[in-house]
Protein backbone atom coordinates (compact mmCIF):
# COMPACT_ATOMS: atom_id res chain seq x y z
CA UNK A 1 0.00 0.00 0.00
CA UNK A 2 2.83 2.38 0.86
CA UNK A 3 4.55 1.71 -2.44
CA UNK A 4 1.38 2.44 -4.41
CA UNK A 5 0.77 5.67 -2.51
CA UNK A 6 4.35 6.90 -2.92
CA UNK A 7 4.35 5.96 -6.62
CA UNK A 8 1.11 7.91 -7.05
CA UNK A 9 2.61 10.94 -5.34
CA UNK A 10 5.71 10.77 -7.52
CA UNK A 11 3.65 10.43 -10.71
CA UNK A 12 1.37 13.33 -9.72
CA UNK A 13 4.41 15.47 -8.91
CA UNK A 14 5.78 14.61 -12.35
CA UNK A 15 2.60 15.88 -14.02
CA UNK A 16 2.64 19.14 -12.11
CA UNK A 17 5.15 21.25 -13.96
CA UNK A 18 6.07 24.71 -12.89
CA UNK A 19 6.83 27.58 -15.24
CA UNK A 20 10.42 26.44 -15.64
CA UNK A 21 9.34 22.89 -16.52
CA UNK A 22 6.82 24.12 -19.10
CA UNK A 23 9.49 26.35 -20.61
CA UNK A 24 11.93 23.44 -20.94
CA UNK A 25 9.25 21.20 -22.47
CA UNK A 26 8.26 23.92 -24.97
CA UNK A 27 11.91 24.53 -25.84
CA UNK A 28 12.46 20.79 -26.31
CA UNK A 29 9.46 20.60 -28.65
CA UNK A 30 10.77 23.54 -30.67
CA UNK A 31 14.21 21.93 -31.03
CA UNK A 32 12.61 18.65 -32.09
CA UNK A 33 10.43 20.48 -34.60
CA UNK A 34 13.44 22.31 -36.10
CA UNK A 35 15.33 19.04 -36.40
CA UNK A 36 12.38 17.36 -38.13
CA UNK A 37 12.07 20.27 -40.58
CA UNK A 38 15.77 20.08 -41.42
CA UNK A 39 15.44 16.37 -42.15
CA UNK A 40 12.30 16.93 -44.23
CA UNK A 41 14.05 19.66 -46.26
CA UNK A 42 17.00 17.32 -46.82
CA UNK A 43 14.57 14.63 -48.01
CA UNK A 44 13.01 17.09 -50.48
CA UNK A 45 16.46 17.96 -51.86
CA UNK A 46 17.43 14.30 -52.09
CA UNK A 47 14.23 13.40 -53.95
CA UNK A 48 14.75 16.38 -56.29
CA UNK A 49 18.23 15.12 -57.08
CA UNK A 50 17.02 11.56 -57.64
CA UNK A 51 14.20 12.80 -59.89
CA UNK A 52 16.66 14.94 -61.84
CA UNK A 53 19.01 11.99 -62.20
CA UNK A 54 16.22 9.78 -63.59
CA UNK A 55 15.21 12.38 -66.19
CA UNK A 56 18.47 11.79 -68.06
CA UNK A 57 17.84 8.06 -68.43
CA UNK A 58 14.84 7.66 -70.71
CA UNK A 59 14.55 3.90 -70.56
CA UNK A 60 13.08 3.60 -67.03
CA UNK A 61 9.84 5.63 -66.71
CA UNK A 62 8.65 3.56 -63.71
CA UNK A 63 11.60 4.72 -61.63
CA UNK A 64 10.91 8.31 -62.74
CA UNK A 65 7.25 8.09 -61.58
CA UNK A 66 8.41 6.50 -58.31
CA UNK A 67 10.73 9.46 -57.61
CA UNK A 68 7.97 11.91 -58.55
CA UNK A 69 5.67 10.29 -55.96
CA UNK A 70 8.47 10.30 -53.38
CA UNK A 71 9.17 13.98 -54.07
CA UNK A 72 5.50 14.89 -53.65
CA UNK A 73 5.36 12.92 -50.39
CA UNK A 74 8.53 14.65 -49.12
CA UNK A 75 7.02 18.05 -49.98
CA UNK A 76 3.79 17.10 -48.17
CA UNK A 77 5.73 16.06 -45.05
CA UNK A 78 7.80 19.26 -45.18
CA UNK A 79 4.66 21.44 -45.40
CA UNK A 80 3.00 19.51 -42.60
CA UNK A 81 6.01 19.99 -40.32
CA UNK A 82 6.22 23.70 -41.11
CA UNK A 83 2.54 24.06 -40.26
CA UNK A 84 3.14 22.17 -37.01
CA UNK A 85 6.06 24.47 -36.16
CA UNK A 86 3.96 27.55 -36.92
CA UNK A 87 1.24 26.25 -34.60
CA UNK A 88 3.82 25.74 -31.85
CA UNK A 89 5.15 29.26 -32.34
CA UNK A 90 1.62 30.70 -32.32
CA UNK A 91 0.81 28.75 -29.17
CA UNK A 92 3.93 30.12 -27.45
CA UNK A 93 3.03 33.69 -28.44
CA UNK A 94 -0.55 33.11 -27.25
CA UNK A 95 0.79 32.00 -23.89
CA UNK A 96 2.83 35.20 -23.67
CA UNK A 97 -0.25 37.18 -24.73
CA UNK A 98 -2.33 35.41 -22.08
CA UNK A 99 0.16 36.26 -19.35
CA UNK A 100 0.23 39.89 -20.52
CA UNK A 101 -3.58 39.91 -20.56
CA UNK A 102 -3.62 38.49 -17.04
CA UNK A 103 -1.29 41.25 -15.85
CA UNK A 104 -3.47 43.88 -17.53
CA UNK A 105 -6.59 42.41 -15.91
CA UNK A 106 -4.90 42.43 -12.49
CA UNK A 107 -3.92 46.08 -12.98
CA UNK A 108 -7.46 46.96 -14.08
CA UNK A 109 -8.92 45.16 -11.10
CA UNK A 110 -6.59 47.01 -8.73
CA UNK A 111 -7.44 50.33 -10.41
CA UNK A 112 -11.16 49.59 -10.19
CA UNK A 113 -10.84 48.71 -6.51
CA UNK A 114 -8.95 51.92 -5.75
CA UNK A 115 -11.40 53.96 -7.87
CA UNK A 116 -14.31 52.32 -6.07
CA UNK A 117 -12.83 53.18 -2.67
CA UNK A 118 -12.14 56.74 -3.78
CA UNK A 119 -15.69 57.08 -5.12
CA UNK A 120 -17.08 55.69 -1.88
CA UNK A 121 -15.09 58.26 0.14
CA UNK A 122 -16.35 61.08 -2.09
CA UNK A 123 -19.95 59.93 -1.67
CA UNK A 124 -19.52 59.82 2.11
CA UNK A 125 -18.03 63.34 2.15
CA UNK A 126 -20.89 64.60 -0.07
CA UNK A 127 -23.43 63.03 2.30
CA UNK A 128 -21.74 64.77 5.22
CA UNK A 129 -21.80 68.09 3.36
CA UNK A 130 -25.49 67.61 2.49
CA UNK A 131 -26.27 66.88 6.14
CA UNK A 132 -24.34 70.00 7.12
CA UNK A 133 -26.24 72.06 4.52
CA UNK A 134 -29.53 70.64 5.81
CA UNK A 135 -28.62 71.64 9.35
CA UNK A 136 -27.58 75.10 8.12
CA UNK A 137 -30.92 75.55 6.31
CA UNK A 138 -32.73 74.38 9.42
CA UNK A 139 -30.80 76.89 11.56
CA UNK A 140 -31.40 79.63 8.99
CA UNK A 141 -35.12 78.93 8.88
CA UNK A 142 -35.29 78.93 12.69
CA UNK A 143 -33.41 82.25 12.81
CA UNK A 144 -35.72 83.74 10.17
CA UNK A 145 -38.75 82.51 12.07
CA UNK A 146 -37.46 84.02 15.30
CA UNK A 147 -36.57 87.28 13.57
CA UNK A 148 -39.99 87.55 11.93
CA UNK A 149 -41.69 86.68 15.19
CA UNK A 150 -39.73 89.43 17.01
CA UNK A 151 -40.59 91.99 14.30
CA UNK A 152 -44.27 91.19 14.57
CA UNK A 153 -44.10 91.65 18.28
CA UNK A 154 -42.26 94.95 17.80
CA UNK A 155 -44.86 96.29 15.33
CA UNK A 156 -47.77 95.73 17.66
Amino acid sequence: MEITRSWGQVSIAGFELGDRGRHWRRQGRQKKSCKEIRHAAANVLRECWLLHRTTHTKDNSGEHRHHQRCLLEAIRVFRHLRLKQRKLRDFASEMVDLSKMQMIMCDLSANWNSSYLELEQRIISMEQKLDELGRSFQNTSELLTQTLHHRRLDHR
